[in-house]
């Protein structure tokens, strides 16, 4: 098979996430950084600062200036807002290879939190 984003497997095998996972991601180097970055997360116990940083980083490589705005009240944000949110990420133009992988990331990780 193919490997492009939802229908790889490599992330589907039935083992944890450490840095030796034996699933065969194609790039090593993308590999080594997935797995770092995993590791680092379920060390540090700092899952919040880990996701405004990768927000800032998409934030900071994206092109359109107002793809995010800043969330001033919490009180102001519902679903709807979410669900915008999800849209405007899953089907941004990110010019990059990967990018159709960026659904089953985002929809394991509501699945983490809400478990």
């Amino acid at each position: 098979m193919a490997e492009s984003g939802c229908l790889s497997r490599s992330l589907e095998q039935p083992y944890p996430y450490t840095l030796k996972y034996p699933g065969k991601i194609k790039n090593p180097e993308l590999k080594k950084s997935f797995l770092d970055v995993v590791d680092y997360i379920q060390k540090s116990n700092k899952v919040e600062e880990c996701i405004k940083y990768l927000i800032f980083l998409v934030k900071k490589s994206s092109r359109k200036k107002n793809h995010f705005r800043k969330l001033i009240n919490k009180e102001d944000i519902d679903i709807r807002h979410i669900i915008s949110f999800l849209e405007k990420s899953f089907f941004y133009d990110y010019k990059t290879h990967g990018e159709s992988k960026i659904p089953v990331i985002a929809m394991h990780s509501i699945f983490s939190i809400l478990i």
